[in-house]
């Protein structure tokens, strides 16, 4: 009765008899409990008599015995999962039918917005290939504008450096010349010293040499007895070879014979460092000389052509400016289209959302669907095995 605190189910003979009947009966009896918001007692007969089953508000099994529960809470796992998915399968194909009957709408919709769109964007194409071809101009001119001022400043430059080295280049010549020819005035001098003193060194190698072979000649007369007058004198000593010439044409190098000597190689540095001094000023003679024929070449020709330049600057600038104007009127009608295309944009951007939640729908609604039937099926076939393990776990008969 409603005014009773809970609800209590008489012995259930038929419906216990055996382990699945029995499930249905207590998850009967837990379903009936949380529906109600009370707990709910149910009374079983098997042989072996009467067993009460008592059930909280919120459908859990009331038991001390923790075979009973673990088998109860494994049992009531699966039957919950059972009775979700058959709720699920149950409503689906309604759910179904309404949510294909808006997806056909929506996409209908959204046919009509999606050619308004495409009327738009022509019209956006056509304002913006316009838009493309003035800007592609006035680029064009524009950069055409700038290369001719470019070119008259690097004409005006050119020319005023030209003429300042016109100014600056004959001087430099003249310095580099002087220098050239005090170097090999240098040359000419370390050479002749270079000479000097290969001969000198000769000279003192062949009187040493002299010296020994005159010393060893005495030697020799001493030990010699009972010989002629011709027998008896010394063998002349080596003669020194010729000294050569100072100021002669000669090779920049020590003699061969004489190169190792310190006196020699003390004249070296000097010869290195004319002949350094001659190859630099050479060098800048050569590019000063052609700067120089470059530069008079540009300070004739020079005015003529910056003169021209200027003219083809001014017609450029003038176009530019022309051009310039035809981008500004080209932006002007692209930016009333585009305002058109973005309010077509919007109505298709709604559309497709809408597209896109109903599509949502179903697709869920078919996962759901699919996974109520697994649900289902292996529900179906864990629960028998299930009950038994909860009739076996059952509570003592009261009677």
């Amino acid at each position: 009765p409603p005014a009773t605190p809970g609800v209590h189910s008489g012995p259930a003979s038929g419906a216990a008899r055996g382990a699945p009947r029995l499930g249905q009966a207590l998850y009967a009896a837990s379903r009936t409990a949380v529906l109600g918001n009370r707990p709910v007692e149910l009374m079983t007969r098997d042989p072996q008599g009467i067993r009460r089953w008592e059930f909280t508000p919120e459908g859990a099994l009331v038991t001390a015995d923790p075979d009973l529960a673990t088998a109860w809470t494994a049992f009531h796992t699966q039957a919950e999962l059972l009775h979700s998915a058959t709720d699920v399968l149950t409503d689906t194909p309604q759910r179904l039918n309404g949510l294909t009957t808006s997806l056909q709408h929506a996409n209908r919709v959204h046919t009509d917005v999606a050619n308004a769109l495409d009327r738009a964007d022509e019209a956006v194409t056509n304002a913006l290939a316009a838009e493309d071809q003035a800007k592609t101009a006035a680029a064009v001119s524009a950069q055409a504008a700038r290369d001719a001022q470019a070119l008259v400043e690097r004409l005006n430059q050119g020319l005023a450096q030209a003429r300042l080295d016109v100014t600056k280049l004959p001087p430099a010549i003249t310095l580099s010349e002087r220098q050239e020819a005090q170097g090999r005035r240098d040359l000419q001098t370390a050479l002749a010293r270079l000479t000097q003193a290969e001969n000198t060194v000769r000279a003192e190698r062949a009187a040493a040499a002299a010296r020994a072979a005159g010393a060893k000649g005495a030697a020799a007369k001493g030990a010699q007895t009972g010989q002629g007058a011709s027998s008896s004198a010394a063998p002349s000593a080596a003669t020194a070879p010729p000294p050569a010439q100072t100021g002669a044409r000669r090779s920049l190098r020590p003699a061969a014979d004489v190169a190792d000597d310190p006196r020699v190689q003390a004249v070296v540095p000097a010869i290195t460092a004319a002949g350094d001094t001659i190859r630099q000023a050479s060098a800048r003679i050569a590019a000063d000389r052609a700067a120089l024929r470059m530069a008079q070449q540009i300070v004739r020709i020079g005015p003529a052509r910056v003169q021209q330049a200027q003219g083809d600057h001014e017609r450029a600038v003038a176009d530019a400016r022309r051009d310039a104007d035809a981008v500004v009127r080209r932006g002007e009608y692209l930016r009333v289209a585009r305002l058109r295309q973005a309010r077509a944009q919007g109505h298709v951007k709604r559309a497709q959302a809408k597209i896109g939640r109903r599509k949502k729908g179903l697709a869920d609604a078919v996962a759901a669907q699919q996974q109520a039937a697994a649900d289902h099926t292996s529900a179906t076939a864990a629960l028998p095995d299930l009950s038994t393990a909860v009739q076996d776990a059952a509570p003592t008969p009261v009677q």
